[in-house]
């Protein structure tokens, strides 16, 4: 399982980065500190914030719930991928003041449909 974790990690985290974890979760992250990341972790049985390190897990913590709750009742693990990425979208243009609905009305529009081909 640590090689299958440590591929997933090396194909989607950059090296050098700052992993954040609960003390009591998977075993084998543990891993990390002997990869080229940084690993800290946090023990919620005393507290939610590691205080020599003065990190914790509250703000990924409350993305994935705001990830969670956007996702339909149905159909969400075949196209969590899709749902992800229209998450992304809304947020960074909410966080901008910009409307995220026309905004992807006018990119959709600039797009070239004459090679367009949908995989299933």
């Amino acid at each position: 399982m640590k090689e299958i974790l440590l591929s997933l990690i090396e194909e989607c985290i950059k090296p050098q980065t700052l992993c954040i974890k609960p003390k009591h979760s998977w075993k084998s992250y543990d891993c990390l500190a002997n990869e080229d990341y940084e690993h800290l972790k946090v023990n919620y049985a005393y507290h939610f914030v590691n205080l020599e390190a003065q990190c914790h897990t509250n703000a990924i913590e409350s993305m994935w719930l705001h990830i969670k709750t956007s996702l339909p009742t149905y159909n969400k693990k075949c196209d969590f991928k899709f749902y992800f990425a229209e998450f992304l979208f809304r947020a960074s243009y909410e966080e901008k003041k910009i409307d995220a609905f026309n905004t992807f009305l006018e990119l959709v529009k600039e797009l070239d449909w004459t090679n367009f081909k949908y995989d299933d």
